[in-house]
C-alpha cells in the first residue's frame, strides 16, 4: 500500500539494521524472557512484596549536553533538562515498562515485568511544585507481569492486561482489584472504547480480539484475526480499532456506534520490500494523531505515519534501533514532535511532519539517557499534563515546551523538560 517506487535506497533501508543474532544479545538485557514467547501462569502471590522503589532525587535543572542533530539546521528541544529521578527496583524479567497517564493527568500508573504495578500521583495538583511525580507512589500492587493498561475517558477506572491470562479492572484508590475477566491465554493488550466506559477490548496470543460489555461481566463479540495480536488502540473518535500483527499488519476494524461490534475495514501492511525483514516485524505501538492519521511503531526499528483508511504512508521514521523489545513511539502534546527510545540507550524526536521526496524521515534529535547503554522507553507527557505543571510553576518567565519521561531496564524514570534557559531562573 505504499505508494513511492522502489530503489536501491529501498533495498539498502531493509538491510541497514540487519544484524546477527549474537550481535543483538549483547545487549545487558540479554538473558530478559520476551513477552511473547513465554506463557505465564503465575499468581500475586508469587512476587515479592518487597518495596518497589529506591532513591529519589530531585535535581536542580541539570542541563542536556548531549543532545546532538542529524540533518536538522535547528534543534527545538536545546532546553531539555533533567528534574527529577526515581530508582525502580525491579522484581521480575524486566523486558518491558509500561507506562499510562490518567485522561485527566492527576496519575501516572508504572508497571511492567518488574513484579509490581505503582501508581504515582502528579504534583501539580499539589501546589507550586518543580518537579512531575511524588517521589513515593500512592498504591503499589504485586502483580504478574502486564503488557498494558488503559484507563476509561473519565479517569476514575483502569484495566491491565496480564501475562498470566487475566485483566483486572481498579480504581486508584483502592489497593484490591475490583473485578477479573480471565483468558485462556496470555493477554498482550487492552483499551477501554475512547467514549463509553461500559465496552473495552482485549487481544490474547490465542489471535482472538474479545469485545467486553463491563457492566454485564460479559463478552459481547469474537474477532478472529489472520495472525497473534501484539497490541490495539482506539481511534479518537472511537469509530474505528487498530490491530497491530506480529508481521507487520495492521488491521483497521470499524466500531458500530450503536453497539460498539467491530467488522474489518481495511489492512496495512508494515514492510520493507526487500531484504530480511520483507517479511514484516511486530507491531509494538499504534497511536492515532486525529482520526486520520494512525502512527505505527514497529521491531523493524521504524515508524511509520499513514492515513489508515486510504492506506497511504505518509512518512518513515528512521534512525532508532528497535528489533526485539515493545518500544512504540509518542506524539508530543501539540502533535508537531514524534519520539521514541531505542535498545541502544538513546532517545530520538523527529518533527512529525517533514518535507521528504521519499517519505523518509530521516532529519531528527537525539540524547543519550544515560551513561549506560540499555534499553531506553521513552515518551512525551500528554497536555493536560504538561499544562499542570505550567500553572504549578507560574512564576516563571516562559511555559514549559514540553515533557519526557524515560525508563531504562534496571534503571531509574528519569524526568525532563524542555524548557528555555531564563524560563528557569527563580528555581
Amino acid at each position: 500500500m505504499e505508494s513511492y517506487q522502489s530503489s536501491d535506497e529501498e533495498f539498502y533501508d531493509a538491510l541497514e539494521f540487519e544484524e546477527s543474532e549474537d550481535q543483538s544479545c549483547r545487549l545487558e538485557s540479554q538473558s530478559m524472557i520476551l513477552t511473547n514467547e513465554v506463557s505465564y501462569h503465575k499468581t500475586s502471590e508469587d512476587y515479592n512484596s518487597t518495596s518497589f522503589f529506591g532513591n529519589h532525587k530531585t535535581l536542580d535543572f541539570s542541563s542536556v549536553n548531549n543532545l546532538r542533530t542529524y540533518k536538522k539546521p535547528q534543534p527545538d528541544f536545546e532546553g531539555l533538562k533533567l528534574v527529577q529521578e526515581i530508582e525502580l527496583t525491579c522484581r521480575g524479567n524486566c523486558a518491558r515498562w509500561v507506562t499510562k497517564f490518567s485522561p485527566d493527568s492527576r496519575f501516572l500508573v508504572v508497571s511492567g515485568d518488574c513484579g509490581y504495578m505503582a501508581l504515582f500521583e502528579v504534583l501539580g495538583h499539589r501546589g507550586s511544585h518543580s518537579t512531575l511525580l511524588r517521589s513515593v507512589p500512592s498504591l503499589t500492587v504485586p502483580t504478574p507481569p502486564i503488557s498494558e493498561i488503559a484507563w476509561n475517558y473519565q479517569g476514575t477506572q483502569f484495566l491491565t492486561a496480564c501475562l498470566d491470562g487475566s485483566v483486572k479492572l481498579w480504581r486508584p484508590d483502592k489497593e484490591s482489584h475490583l473485578s477479573v475477566f480471565p483468558h485462556a491465554f496470555p493477554v498482550n493488550s487492552v483499551v477501554f472504547h475512547p467514549h463509553n466506559s461500559d465496552y473495552f477490548v482485549t487481544a490474547s496470543q490465542d489471535k482472538i480480539l474479545r469485545l467486553f460489555k463491563l457492566s454485564e461481566k460479559r463478552i459481547d463479540g469474537f474477532y478472529m484475526a489472520s495472525d497473534e495480536v501484539n497490541t490495539i488502540e482506539y481511534s479518537i473518535n472511537g469509530k474505528y480499532l487498530a490491530a497491530g500483527l506480529v508481521k507487520g499488519q495492521v488491521l483497521i476494524y470499524e466500531s458500530r456506534s450503536t453497539d460498539f461490534k467491530l467488522r474489518l475495514n481495511n489492512e496495512l501492511l508494515c514492510r520493507n520490500r526487500y531484504g530480511f525483514k520483507r517479511r514484516g516485524r511486530k507491531v509494538t505501538g499504534l497511536s492515532f494523531l486525529n482520526d486520520e492519521l494512525l502512527l505505527i511503531t514497529t521491531n523493524d526499528s521504524r515508524l511509520r505515519l499513514y492515513k489508515f483508511l486510504e492506506g497511504e504512508m505518509l512518512q518513515k521514521y528512521k534512525g532508532t534501533y528497535n528489533s526485539r523489545f515493545p518500544l512504540r513511539g509518542s506524539f508530543s502534546q501539540d502533535f508537531k514532535h514524534i519520539l521514541c527510545g531505542s535498545e541502544k540507550g538513546k532517545v530520538f524526536i523527529w518533527n512529525t511532519l517533514a518535507d521528504k521526496p521519499d517519505k523518509k524521515n530521516d532529519s531528527y534529535e537525539v540524547f543519550d539517557v544515560r551513561k549506560r547503554k540499555v534499553v531506553e522507553y521513552a515518551m512525551f507527557a500528554p497536555e493536560n499534563t504538561v499544562n499542570l505543571i505550567n500553572n504549578a510553576m507560574s512564576g516563571q518567565k516562559q511555559e514549559i515546551k514540553h515533557i519526557i519521561l524515560c525508563l531504562g531496564l534496571k534503571e531509574k524514570l528519569r524526568v525532563f523538560y524542555n524548557l528555555p534557559d531564563n524560563a528557569i531562573s527563580n528555581h
